[in-house]
C-alpha cells in the first residue's frame, strides 16, 4: 500500500517568528543533477523504517514498513532542490527531527526542527555545513555544525534550549569533517570530528558534563595524512563508539575506537586491505549495544557495501550489503533491536535492505594486516632520477574518473572520450604504442589513489597522464587539503614506480554547481594547488582548465549538455591539448651506445667510455630541451647510487675518462628541459 501526504515546510530565523513560506523553485541549472540524496535511516518506535529523500522534486519524508516495501507513506516536506543534504534524528520522546542546509540564497545556511513544525534558522549566517542534533537528558536540541571563515574551518555548537554559540575547535583548525553531536545514557553531550590542527591530522572529540566543555581530546594522530568522514554512536553501556577513515601510506582504511571513561582505547584497522579504497563508514548498535560499522569500498570491480560487527575479540567477517556499479555509493544504516536497515543510491534510485543480527555474526576467517599508518613525511619523498627500465617507452595511462573514461550523452562510452582520439594521434606521429583508458567514473581522488600502484605495476607504461579531482570538487564535505594530499600522493607512486606524469587542471565546470560561491572557490583553489605542485615536483602541467575558458565562446562550447562532461568537440580539444603536451616532454635519448675508447695525447694514453645517443624523434620541441644528464653506478648498485656525471649541451656524445682501471659502468640519460623538468632515464647500457 502506498499514502501519498503533502505540506510546505515553514522556516524562521531562530528568535523570529515563522515568517515565510519556503517554496522553491527549481532552477535550470539544478535540473541537470537527478541523483536524490538521502538522511540516515531511523526506525520509529512502531517499528517502521524512516528516512528523508531530496531530488528536484523537493524534500520528502518516506515511512515505509521493513517486511514490506510496498507498504510506503511519501510525505512532500517542500518544493524544489533548496534544502540540501537532509538527515534526521529521534529525540528521547520519539519526535523525528531534521537538520539540512538551506541553499536559497545560495549561500547555505544551517536549519533544524521537528518534520512536521517549524523549521529554523540555527547560525544566522552563511557558509555553514554538515548540521547535527542531539537530544540531552531532558529532551532539547544540541546543534553543532562546522562553518568556513578564508582558509581557516572551525566547528560551533549551539546548547540546548538557548542561544549560545560556542566554538569548540581551535584557532589553527583546518580541513575539518562534519561533526558530529551525540548524547550518551547519561545526558552528557559529545562532539567528534576529524581535522588537521598544528600537529596534523587527527580525529577529535570534546564533550559537555552540564558545566563546562572538556579539552580537545585526540583519539588518533595521523600526521601527515588525512583522515575524514567520523561516525559516532553511544551504547547503552555509556561508551561512545567511532568509526572513520584514514590512509595508511598505500590506501584509504576503516579504524575505530571507543571510550573507556579514563580516556579512548588505541584506534584499530577493522579492513586493512590493498589496492581499494574503503571509507564512509557509518554507525549502527544492534541491542543497543553491539557495534555494527558499514562502509563503502572501491576496487577495480567496482563498488561494495559492506558491514562488521564489533564484538567479541575480533570484527566478524565484512558482510556484504550490495554492490552498485554506476555512482559511488554512501551507505547509511540503522538499528532496531536485532535487525539492521542499509540505505543507499543506485542507478538514481534508494536501495533499502534490513538484515538479521545472525546474519553478521560471522567468524573473522583472517586478521587484518597491521596497517601502515603514521609513515613518516620522509617516505613522501621523490626518488632523486625516474628510473625503472622495466617499463616500456611505448606506454601511456590515461589516468583519471569519467571524463578521463568517456562520458558523452548522459552514458559512460570509452570510445567516444579523448582517448581514442589521442591514440590514433601518437600512433601517427610516434608509432604504434600503447595507450591504456584507465578512467573510472565516479572516481573520488581516494579512490584513485588505492588503484593506481596496481596500474603502474601492471601496466609496465613509462608515463602517466593524470586529471582527477572534479568529482571531490562536488563533494563539499570532502576538505580540499585532502584532495591535494592525494594527488600528491599519486605523483609521488608515480615516481617511485618509475614513470613519468604529467597533471592536468580540471576542466571547468557549468553544471548546477557553479552557480554557488563555494563550490566555485573549492574548484579555483584545487587548480591553483595543481598548477603549484606541477611546479613542486618539476612534472609537465596541462592547464585544462584554462585552455577551456580561453576556448572562443568560453568552456561552454566544449562542455556537454550535464555542464561537466565534455562534449565531441570537447574531447577532440582535449585529445590535441595533451598531444601538444607529449611533443613537449623531456623524452630521453635513443640508441645509447657505450665503448671503451683511448685518447692518446703525446706518450700518454687516457682510457675512457665513449658514450652517444640519438635525441628522441618524439621530441617536438627541441629548443625547450635545455641539455642531457648522465648518470653512472656500478653493476649491482641500487638506483640511489646513480650519481650524475655532468650535463651534455648540444652533443651526440660524452667521453667518461673519470674510470677506475678495467672497473665497469652502468649508464642512463636523461633529458632535461629549460623550465627544470627532468624527464624519464634511457635504457640501462653497461660498459665492457
Amino acid at each position: 500500500m502506498k499514502r501519498q501526504a503533502s505540506r510546505r515546510a515553514i522556516i524562521a530565523w531562530s528568535g523570529f517568528p515563522a515568517c515565510f513560506l519556503l517554496a522553491f523553485s527549481l532552477s535550470a541549472a539544478a535540473e541537470k543533477d537527478s541523483v536524490p540524496q538521502v538522511s540516515r535511516p531511523i526506525f520509529e518506535a512502531t517499528g517502521r523504517l524512516v528516512y528523508l529523500q531530496n531530488s528536484p522534486s523537493g524534500l520528502e519524508l518516506v515511512s515505509m514498513a521493513p517486511e514490506n516495501p510496498e507498504d510506503r507513506a511519501i510525505t512532500s516536506l517542500s518544493s524544489g532542490p533548496g534544502l540540501s543534504r537532509p538527515e534526521i534524528r529521534l529525540s528521547r520522546s520519539g519526535r523525528i527531527w531534521l537538520t539540512a542546509e538551506d541553499w536559497e540564497t545560495g549561500a547555505g545556511v544551517p536549519i533544524a526542527g521537528e518534520v512536521m513544525g517549524p523549521l529554523s534558522h540555527i547560525a544566522p549566517s552563511s557558509g555553514n555545513r554538515g548540521a547535527d542534533v542531539c537530544f540531552d537528558a531532558y529532551d532539547r536540541p544540541w546543534f553543532a555544525w562546522r562553518t568556513a571563515a578564508g582558509s581557516v574551518e572551525a566547528l560551533f555548537v549551539r546548547e540546548g534550549g538557548t542561544s549560545v554559540i560556542r566554538r569548540l575547535s581551535g584557532l589553527a583548525d583546518t580541513a575539518l569533517s562534519t561533526p558530529r553531536i551525540l548524547a550518551d545514557p547519561a545526558g552528557i553531550i559529545w562532539v567528534v570530528w576529524s581535522g588537521k590542527d598544528r600537529s596534523g591530522y587527527g580525529v577529535f572529540a570534546r564533550r559537555f558534563d552540564g558545566g563546562s566543555w572538556s579539552r580537545v581530546e585526540r583519539l588518533a594522530a595521523t600526521g601527515p595524512f588525512p583522515c575524514l568522514q567520523p561516525d559516532a554512536a553511544a551504547d547503552a553501556a555509556g561508551r561512545i563508539w567511532v568509526a572513520w577513515s584514514a590512509y595508511d601510506g598505500s590506501d584509504y582504511e576503516i579504524y575505530y575506537a571507543h571510550s573507556t571513561g579514563l580516556g579512548w582505547t588505541k584506534p584499530l584497522p577493522l579492513t586493512a586491505d590493498e589496492s581499494s579504497s574503503d571509507e564512509f563508514p557509518s554507525l549502527a548498535l544492534l541491542q543497543s549495544l553491539h557495534p555494527v560499522i558499514s562502509w563503502t569500498r572501491t576496487d577495480a570491480n567496482g563498488f561494495a557495501l559492506l558491514a562488521s560487527i564489533l564484538d567479541g575479540p575480533r570484527p566478524s567477517e565484512p558482510l556484504l550489503l550490495g554492490r552498485a556499479t554506476d555512482i559511488r555509493p554512501i551507505v547509511k544504516t540503522a538499528a532496531d533491536g536485532g535487525r539492521l536497515a542499509a540505505l543507499w543510491i543506485e542507478a538514481g534510485r534508494v536501495e533499502i535492505r534490513v538484515f538479521e543480527a545472525s546474519d553478521l555474526y560471522q567468524p573473522r576467517r583472517i586478521a587484518p594486516r597491521q596497517p601502515k599508518i603514521f609513515l613518516r613525511p620522509a617516505a613522501q619523498a621523490a626518488p632523486a632520477i625516474i628510473f625503472n627500465p622495466a617499463l616500456s617507452e611505448k606506454g601511456y595511462i590515461c589516468f583519471g574518473d569519467s571524463i578521463t573514461y568517456g562520458h558523452l550523452a548522459g552514458e559512460n562510452d570509452p570510445t567516444k572520450g579523448y582517448i581514442p582520439r589521442l591514440a590514433a594521434m601518437i600512433d601517427k606521429a610516434f608509432g604504434s604504442s600503447d595507450v591504456y583508458n584507465d578512467g573510472f567514473p565516479g572516481e573520488l581522488t581516494s579512490t584513485g589513489l588505492a588503484r593506481i600502484d596496481a596500474l603502474l605495476a601492471g601496466r609496465k607504461a613509462r608515463y602517466i597522464l593524470i586529471m582527477e579531482g572534479t568529482n571531490d570538487v562536488k563533494d563539499i564535505l570532502i576538505p580540499i587539503d585532502a584532495v591535494i594530499f592525494n594527488l600528491k600522493e599519486m605523483l609521488r607512486k608515480s615516481l617511485a614506480a618509475g614513470a613519468f606524469p604529467a597533471i592536468a587542471t580540471v576542466i571547468p565546470r557549468r553544471d548546477w554547481i557553479w552557480f554557488y560561491p563555494e563550490y566555485r572557490d573549492r574548484q579555483f583553489a584545487l587548480v591553483a594547488a595543481i598548477r603549484q605542485m606541477a611546479a613542486d615536483y618539476k612534472i609537465p602541467l596541462l592547464d585544462l582548465f584554462q585552455a577551456f575558458n580561453d576556448y572562443p565562446n568560453g568552456p561552454d562550447a566544449l562542455l556537454d549538455a550535464d555542464g561537466k562532461h565534455p562534449n565531441e568537440i570537447g574531447y577532440k580539444f582535449m585529445a590535441e591539448r595533451w598531444f601538444d603536451a607529449l611533443g613537449k616532454f623531456p623524452f630521453p635519448p635513443i640508441g645509447i651506445q657505450v665503448a671503451k675508447k683511448y685518447d692518446k695525447i703525446l706518450f700518454y694514453s687516457l682510457a675512457g667510455n665513449m658514450l652517444s645517443w640519438q635525441a628522441s624523434p618524439k621530441i617536438a620541441a627541441p629548443a625547450m630541451i635545455q641539455g642531457l644528464k648522465i648518470y653512472r653506478r656500478k653493476p649491482g648498485e641500487g638506483p640511489d647510487k646513480f650519481q650524475l656525471l655532468t650535463l651534455v649541451k648540444d652533443a651526440a656524445s660524452f667521453f667518461d675518462t673519470e674510470i677506475q682501471g678495467k672497473e665497469l659502468y652502468e649508464y642512463v640519460i636523461a633529458a632535461l628541459r629549460t623550465d627544470g623538468v627532468e624527464g624519464p632515464c634511457s635504457e640501462l647500457v653497461k660498459s665492457r
